[in-house]
């Protein structure tokens, strides 16, 4: 009796899922894997319909866009942001020109910065590999060496500085700056 149990009913049970097996093969009954896909026509036609009764699907970081390009009547009245402040105080066109001259002194002072890191890491190089360092770049380094770190200081503060002045100037929504036309 345990020998059926062990050997003939495996045996059934195979020949039971393979005999199911086959004739659903012979019927042509395909086995759907999941929801039909909803053809292209049929999801304008659902978005016509949703957009006439006014329902839109939401985006991510909708409620962020409406924030920030849509300005609030109560808090725009409430709030004076430093753009303009100082827009009221000196001018918009003035502060477009110091923008401008803030932008090349910036660019300016990133150069100095590359170029002197350039200068002492070449200088390293040269004691690193214990040779004479060449006489001009050792003039250049004894004379510009100690503006390194002003001049790093510099561009942090100015940098800053006009990181506040940009961010304020978006938040103030008087800027062309529209999310939405990209």
């Amino acid at each position: 009796m345990t020998l059926f149990f062990t050997v003939a009913l495996p045996c059934i049970h195979s020949r039971a899922i393979r005999g199911q097996v086959n004739m659903a093969r012979r019927r042509n009954v395909q086995k759907r894997k999941g929801p039909s896909p909803t053809p292209p026509e049929r999801k304008a036609e659902l978005a016509k319909i949703a957009r006439e009764f006014g329902v839109l699907p939401a985006q991510p970081g909708q409620d962020l866009d409406k924030k920030y390009s849509e300005p609030n009547s109560e808090t725009a009245a409430k709030e004076s942001t430093l753009y303009l402040a100082l827009a009221g105080l000196i001018g918009v066109d003035t502060l477009a020109t110091l923008e401008v001259g803030t932008y090349f002194v910036l660019g300016g002072l990133l150069t100095a910065l590359i170029t002197l890191g350039l200068a002492i890491s070449s200088a390293a190089f040269y004691k690193a590999v214990e040779k004479p360092v060449p006489d001009v770049l050792d003039s250049f380094l004894n004379n510009a060496e100690p503006l390194f770190t002003p001049t790093v200081v510099l561009f942090l503060i100015l940098s800053s500085i006009l990181g506040i002045y940009k961010q304020s100037q978006l938040n103030s929504g008087v800027t062309g700056y529209d999310d939405r036309t990209r």
